[in-house]
């Protein structure tokens, strides 16, 4: 394959790999039983970041269906964070207008991202039931989405506009052609000795470390490319696939960056010591070859 179309493949493979995924919703839990207190809520998946959350809930003898009210029966939540930690813990009051129980408070800001809650009920006649759910606290309100490392971010919020798409696009572009041009000079840099045909030494070509500089610049290129299409895939397409490939391939370049340093630097000084040997055997009129 001709050098030219290599940068072409390269950004096809980028394009290609930015797929996007589907939103995580809340799970919910509610207990099949013949016996207890059934309790109904309309399903509530996201809340915008210190808005006023309101929920409600309604419980019924799940064997009559009879409705049940605060005369007889006591509700309770308890909010936990992602961690799993409790965030809020009060018993809920009973609001006589809409016959519901109801919770109206905030979210600590801290907390942004998965919320989960359990609510039970327990009525003066020995009986009880619970539900467990969830929501999302996002900073629009909009549903929330999670990355391939499971790091949760409002979509609508983190979509990039169009000037910021550009400039990723073109920081990663010319990564890629900064590589490109490091390994393109690289191979066709001459770094030999130069010698006559009787095999007397003319010059001692520095071009050699040239050459290797380029192969480390280039190497660093790689790790710069790779992160950039990671976090462009990660961070603001979404994209499972095009996440896992490039972190894989950063990760593994930037891990081998210390040894490659030092297999440079071993290499480099004993290519010195070489043509130091070659050009004191030219000063003694020697033929080093």
């Amino acid at each position: 394959m001709r050098k030219e179309y290599l940068a072409i493949v390269i950004l096809f493979l980028l394009a290609f790999l930015i797929q996007p995924v589907a939103s995580v919703q809340p799970q919910i839990s509610v207990p099949t039983q013949s016996v207890g207190i059934q309790i109904q809520f309309p399903t509530l998946t996201n809340f915008k970041l210190n808005d006023t959350i309101e929920l409600h809930f309604h419980t019924y003898n799940t064997t009559s269906g009879t409705p049940l009210t605060n005369a007889t029966t006591n509700c309770s939540i308890h909010i936990y964070n992602s961690t799993g930690s409790h965030i809020i813990e009060q018993v809920m009051a009973w609001d006589s207008s809409d016959n519901e129980w109801e919770y109206e408070g905030n979210v600590p800001t801290q907390h942004l991202g998965q919320i989960e809650y359990i609510v039970w009920c327990v009525s003066a006649g020995g009986i009880g039931g619970f539900i467990e759910s969830g929501f999302d606290i996002t900073p629009t309100g909009f549903p929330m989405y999670y990355n391939s490392t499971g790091y949760p971010f409002d979509y609508n919020q983190n979509l990039l506009t169009s000037g910021q798409a550009v400039a990723y696009s073109m920081l990663l572009i010319v990564s890629i052609v900064l590589l490109l041009a490091s390994l393109y000079f690289a191979f066709t840099i001459n770094g030999d000795n130069l010698f006559t045909m009787g095999g007397d030494l003319v010059e001692v070509n520095l071009n050699k470390y040239l050459k290797m500089g380029l192969y480390f610049i280039a190497y660093l290129f790689a790790i710069t490319t790779t992160f950039l299409a990671w976090q462009m895939a990660d961070a603001f397409y979404i994209s499972t696939l095009g996440s896992a490939i490039f972190g894989t391939l950063f990760t593994i370049l930037y891990m081998m960056l210390p040894v490659i340093l030092i297999l440079v630097t071993i290499i480099g000084f004993v290519q010195w010591l070489a043509d130091a040997e070659i050009h004191k055997l030219a000063e003694r009129h020697l033929k080093p070859r």
